[in-house]
């Protein structure tokens, strides 16, 4: 959306309003307040004027401990499970009694790509839904051509307050056009969340 805002025109001019364009832009907002085994985000990637996304999700909760996964959604909607999701994970692990750096992993076509869980899955403690936060980065989803993309991530794991900080990347090894993105829990659902896409021109 262009915004307005009043400008003054300079010196002994009226003033008037104006547009103001913004290369970063709100597309939607799904939040999540019971339970569901997928969160689909559809129809966002196939907005014109746009040449990647980013996806933030916040105040999390699961119903059971595991890992956090998604998978892209096609041109018709139906979630793209063949075994071409290329990606690698890598972070650190955080406790009172140290750190752990070794906590890294990665597939080779795989039929989805897992954002968390490599050290310790997803706390299911009420007490801690706001610690969980992902930033995904998803670039060219909507052309025909390979889709790239990046995350970073922090939440506390299962068990104790130990904090694990994950950072990974990768690709779908396929040049299928993509129209939005479904996220789902190794086992269990997505209790909590709120699930926020923006555009960058």
């Amino acid at each position: 959306k262009k915004k307005k805002i009043l400008q003054t025109g300079g010196s002994g001019a009226n003033p008037s309003w104006g547009t103001v364009s913004s290369d970063f832009v709100k597309l939607s907002t799904t939040t999540i307040s019971s339970a569901t085994t997928n969160v689909d985000i559809d129809n966002v990637f196939n907005q014109s004027g746009y040449n990647c996304f980013k996806i933030f999700i916040n105040k999390f909760r699961c119903s059971s401990a595991n890992a956090l996964y998604f998978r892209f959604l096609d041109n018709n909607g139906s979630q793209y499970s063949a075994g071409n999701y290329r990606w690698g994970v890598t972070g650190q692990e955080a406790s009172s009694g140290g750190t752990n750096d070794g906590q890294q992993g990665y597939d080779w076509n795989s039929t989805n790509v897992k954002v968390s869980g490599t050290g310790g899955h997803i706390s299911t403690d009420t007490n801690n839904k706001g610690t969980f936060i992902l930033e995904l980065l998803i670039s060219n989803p909507y052309q025909s051509g390979k889709t790239g993309f990046h995350w970073v991530n922090a939440y506390l794991r299962d068990s104790g307050d130990n904090l694990m900080s994950m950072r990974g990347g990768g690709h779908l090894n396929d040049s299928t056009v993509l129209r939005g993105i479904r996220f789902t829990m190794g086992s269990g659902n997505v209790e909590e969340g709120i699930f926020t896409v923006y555009g960058i021109k």
